[in-house]
């Protein structure tokens, strides 16, 4: 055979058949995986900017529609009841005047406030690490204990978050210079002038909105680090409108025909701030046992209310009227609006407290430190408000602004709650002596507030409506607070309990609650008339759904300003008839277990 025909029938592979046989499947299996690989760029690309936008479209709700409502309540001066100020105090995140966050925070800063916002109203999720951590509840090798699913959701994680959103917030405010002047730092010579400190410039609210949204936040947290850091935001904030409000007073003392905001640029600062700011850094020390500051700080706070209602009266003189801008420095470095930096310090001796004790003003509050007894008053016998004395409340004096006496009471239940918490008989009954003063106040503001609306018109209760009403009704949850408070510390007092009685004592006889070894009539019956109180409150603002009782349709239709207060009062209301009505059976009425 030829070598032609040889080739002619050779086996070796064509390379082009070579190439179809393995090329085209390659090819055909690259060009499926680019089409996966598009699918999957695709699908990435698409669920990105579908999160981004859910993302920027939750900011800019919660910017346009949440947070104003919070923070931009009508604040006019004719809101004579001022829950609408009160909300704006407590809620507002930036200015008040446009709502929302402040531009000069930036694109960074304006996220953060939100966010922090987000996670402290609405929760901030689940950790991954709770839901792969150990489930003993007790930590093992590289895993943290597991909370529960609710807790990590609303109380842990959220705030958690909310205050590391909000701390990033307040760094980023301060490098766009939106800060509060640091007083603290001028009194301790830490700084050469008050201008390094800031202090000699306008008070920026911006700063104080959310510096005490952070204080706040630490302090739902709960925790000691945190508490801490709520009770140094609170002081600073303090300061910073106590400085402010020293220098307006100055300022309208030299000028009485120009306003001390108008005159010195300072924003106005309303004097029930001051006080309920007193007394959340009282109650802030009392919770890390620091008693003496505790005490100081609710004394401060309750001085402050009696100074600015004896200037409603007319009977109080602005202190620091004269001395010009040494005056305005010397109460800015005070930072007590006006009070001297001793009067932070509890009376040590007895005249002190005698003094403290005895009125001495004209003022229309002056009537409630007369009684220091419980037998003075009694429980009310039906809902209606208690009858007042001729001369417990004067006829001829200006009544005290409505949030001003909320924030007094406030503080004087908060001082019987700071004296309850130690063993001795003498503290009890220095907390039965401010629990019978909250009593006093809170019966005969309830009593004006009556005969108020007597003799008004028609249009005058038409404008005040709801807010009348729920003034009325903080007034009754204050009254049954500080009715079973008494009827506590009467049962703790007892009749066989002396002056030098220990704390184990004390405990023995507490907790062996038996007709022969006390006469608990008087507890009982305050603390049915705090539970008539709370059951008035509950009907008045609540509505049964499903067994639970929640905020009635009219409370919930109105603006946040009313509806926040409206809610708390409820959930407070429904607390203490749970607490009086297990007190009443531990103390064996029977008309609680016919029930």
């Amino acid at each position: 055979m030829t070598e032609h025909a040889r080739r002619s029938y050779s086996t070796t592979p064509n390379e082009q058949q070579l190439f179809q046989s393995f090329g085209t499947p390659f090819a055909q299996f690259l060009f499926t995986l680019s089409r996966v690989a598009r699918m999957i760029v695709y699908s990435a690309v698409g669920a990105a900017s579908l999160g981004a936008v859910a993302f920027e479209a939750t900011h800019q709700y919660v910017e346009h529609v949440a947070m104003p409502r919070a923070a931009s309540s009508d604040s006019s001066d004719d809101d004579e009841w001022a829950w609408a100020s009160e909300a704006i105090d407590e809620e507002s995140w930036g200015p008040v005047s446009g709502g929302g966050t402040d531009r000069r925070l930036g694109i960074k800063g304006r996220h953060l406030v939100r966010s922090a916002w987000i996670c402290s109203r609405w929760g901030g999720g689940i950790s991954p690490i709770n839901l792969f951590s150990s489930g003993t509840g007790l930590p093992t090798a590289g895993r943290r204990p597991r909370k529960s699913l609710s807790a990590a959701l609303h109380n842990d994680e959220g705030m958690e978050m909310a205050e590391a959103f909000l701390d990033a917030a307040l760094v980023v405010a301060e490098s766009r210079g939106i800060r509060l002047p640091d007083l603290a730092a001028v009194r301790a010579g830490a700084v050469a002038t008050p201008h390094e400190a800031g202090a000699d410039k306008p008070l920026d609210m911006t700063a104080v909105a959310l510096e005490t949204q952070l204080a706040s936040i630490r302090e739902r947290v709960g925790t000691k680090t945190a508490s801490e850091g709520a009770l140094a935001g609170y002081t600073r904030v303090f300061d910073a409108l106590a400085s402010a409000d020293a220098t307006n007073r100055v300022a309208s003392a030299m000028k009485p025909n120009e306003a001390g905001a108008a005159s010195t640029g300072q924003p106005s600062v309303r004097p029930q701030r001051l006080v309920k700011l007193a007394t959340k850094i009282g109650d802030l020390h009392a919770l890390l046992s620091q008693r003496q500051e505790a005490e100081a700080w609710l004394l401060c706070a309750v001085d402050i209310a009696g100074k600015r209602a004896n200037e409603q009266d007319g009977t109080g003189a602005i202190e620091g009227q004269r001395g010009g801008a040494d005056a305005v420095g010397n109460q800015a470095l005070a930072g007590i609006g006006g009070l001297s930096p001793e009067s932070r310090r509890p009376a040590e001796t007895k005249e002190a407290k005698e003094a403290h004790e005895t009125p001495s003003s004209k003022s229309s509050w002056s009537f409630f430190r007369r009684s220091k007894k419980a037998d003075d008053i009694a429980p009310r016998t039906s809902t209606s408000p208690a009858k007042v004395e001729a001369d417990d409340y004067p006829l001829n004096a200006t009544p005290p602004p409505a949030p001003l006496t909320r924030s007094l009471i406030s503080a004087l239940l908060s001082l019987s709650a700071f004296h309850a918490q130690a063993a001795d008989r003498k503290s009890l009954e220095q907390a039965l002596q401010f629990q019978v003063s909250a009593l006093r106040l809170t019966r005969v503001e309830a009593e004006r507030l009556a005969w108020a609306g007597t003799v008004s018109d028609a249009e005058s209760r038409r404008k005040a409506g709801l807010k009348a009403q729920l003034h009325a009704l903080w007034l009754a949850q204050r009254d049954a607070l500080a009715s079973m408070h008494i009827a506590e510390t009467i049962y703790a007092l007892g009749p066989g309990a002396t002056a030098s009685s220990s704390y184990a004592s004390l405990l023995t006889s507490f907790f062996t609650p038996t007709a022969e070894s006390r006469d608990v009539t008087k507890s009982v019956e305050w603390l049915k008339e705090a539970d008539e109180r709370a059951e008035l409150i509950i009907s008045q603002l609540g509505k049964k759904v499903k067994r639970e009782t929640v905020l009635s349709d009219r409370w919930t239709s109105q603006r946040e300003d009313l509806q926040l207060p409206a809610s708390r009062l409820l959930r407070d209301a429904k607390r203490i008839r749970e607490a009086t009505q297990e007190m009443r059976a531990i103390l064996g009425d029977e008309s609680v277990k016919k029930k």
